[in-house]
C-alpha cells in the first residue's frame, strides 16, 4: 500500500509530539491543582512578622511589616475593594527592624495622578503576593495588599484572590489533542484523495497505452 511520502513522514513526527504535549499540559494541570490548593489552605496559617529578623515571606500568606517610607508612589492598573477598575498604587518599603523589603500596596484610585508623594510611618497588615513571574527574584518581588488605604486620597485595593492565578492548563491539553485529531483526519483524507488521482492518472495511461501500441 502506497502512501504519500512527504505528508506521512510530516504525520507521523507531529502526531506523536502534539499528544506527547496533550498529556505534558494534564500533568501540569496536577501540578497547578495541588498548587493551588496549598495556596488556599495558606491565608489560615499564623501571620508572618516580617519585622522579625529571619522571617520567610511566603506566597498568600498574611503578613505584617513597619513601614518608614516616603517617595512617589507608581500608579498600576488595579481593581478596588468594589471591584471598580481603575490604579493601584505601590511604594516600596523595607522594615526599619529586619530590613526585609517588600513593594506595599497603599490603595486605589480611578485615576493615576491621585498621589504625587506620601510618608508611611505606620505598621501594615495583609497578604502577600509573589511576583517572581513579573519582576524576576528581585528584593522586592513580594507585594503586601493591606486591604486598607495609607493615605485619605486613595481608597483600599482589591485583595488578591486564587481566580487571579491561570489555570488553563485543561484547555491547553485539550487544544493539543485536537490538533493532533485534525491532522489525523486531514491526512486521512489527503490520503484517499491522492490514491483516488494515482488511479486515475493510472486508468488514463492505461487507456492510452493500446492506441500507442496500434500506431
Amino acid at each position: 500500500m502506497k502512501l504519500p511520502l512527504l505528508p506521512t513522514a510530516m504525520v507521523v513526527l507531529a502526531v506523536p509530539v502534539m499528544i506527547a504535549l496533550g498529556f505534558w499540559q494534564l500533568d501540569r494541570l496536577e501540578w497547578k491543582e495541588e498548587m493551588l490548593s496549598d495556596l488556599a489552605r495558606r491565608p489560615s496559617a499564623p501571620q508572618i512578622d516580617l519585622d522579625q529578623p529571619g522571617a520567610a515571606p511566603e506566597n498568600f500568606r498574611r503578613a505584617a511589616i513597619t513601614c518608614r517610607t516616603s517617595g512617589r508612589p507608581q500608579a498600576v492598573s488595579g481593581r478596588s475593594l468594589q471591584g471598580q477598575t481603575g490604579y493601584s498604587y505601590r511604594l516600596p518599603c523595607s522594615s526599619p527592624e529586619s530590613g526585609a523589603p517588600v513593594m506595599l500596596d497603599i490603595g486605589w484610585a480611578p485615576r493615576p495622578d491621585a498621589v504625587n508623594a506620601v510618608v508611611l510611618r505606620d505598621r501594615y497588615q495583609g497578604v502577600l503576593i509573589d511576583r517572581i513571574r513579573e519582576l524576576g527574584s528581585g528584593a522586592d518581588r513580594f507585594l503586601l495588599v493591606s486591604g486598607r488605604a495609607a493615605v485619605p486620597e486613595l481608597r483600599p485595593s482589591a485583595p488578591p484572590t486564587l481566580e487571579d492565578i491561570p489555570n488553563s492548563h485543561r484547555a491547553y491539553a485539550g487544544q493539543w489533542f485536537g490538533f493532533a485529531a485534525v491532522l489525523s483526519v486531514i491526512y486521512v483524507l489527503y490520503t484517499l484523495q491522492w490514491r483516488r488521482a494515482r488511479r486515475a492518472a493510472k486508468q488514463t495511461t492505461d487507456a492510452k497505452t493500446p492506441h500507442a501500441e496500434n500506431r
